[in-house]
């Protein structure tokens, strides 16, 4: 046997090793990219759950809540607290909304959220009307055109709410 024949083996050798090889490494890929979107779900989950946990365990927030959904004149310092919880909740949406554009959340998993979080902001037009410059511009157009197309019914209570048994 010559070298040329013996260097065609090895490519021969090498071209047939590549393609477990790449098999394996499309299948790694994949695990990973499941891994990657579990994580992100799990962090979402955690950031939604540590929301209603704040908003729960803080009476002084429930009171605000109440009295700013039915329309009571709010202290400064109140419209500055509710400023900042509705940002809070806004900002975890545009998380939810970014990820989900990115492909690492399924939009079924995050609809609930979405109609809630809508709902939210439809019942506070202007405070976002006055506050939307904070978020991305994609972000914006995205809540405007929900906002268009319908407000869903409230689904927390002190979030305009009427429902007694919620």
């Amino acid at each position: 046997m010559n070298w040329e024949a013996i260097g065609a083996l090895a490519e021969l050798t090498a071209a047939i090793a590549v393609l477990p090889t790449l098999l394996y490494l499309a299948v790694q890929l994949r695990q990973n990219t499941r891994a990657l979107k579990s994580g992100t779900i799990d962090s979402l989950n955690a950031s939604m759950a540590e929301n209603a946990r704040t908003i729960a365990e803080n009476p002084e927030i429930i009171t605000l809540l109440v009295k700013a959904e039915s329309g009571e004149s709010l202290s400064e310092a109140e419209r500055a607290r509710y400023h900042y919880l509705l940002i809070m909740l806004v900002r975890r949406f545009e998380g939810f909304y970014f990820q989900t554009s990115l492909g690492f959340l399924d939009p079924k998993m995050t609809m609930g959220y979405e109609r809630s979080m809508i709902s939210i902001i439809g019942r506070n037009r202007s405070w976002w009307a006055s506050s939307n410059a904070a978020f991305s511009v994609d972000f914006v157009s995205y809540v405007d055109g929900c906002l268009e197309s319908g407000i869903p019914d409230p689904v927390h209570p002190g979030f305009g709410s009427t429902r007694d048994d919620a």
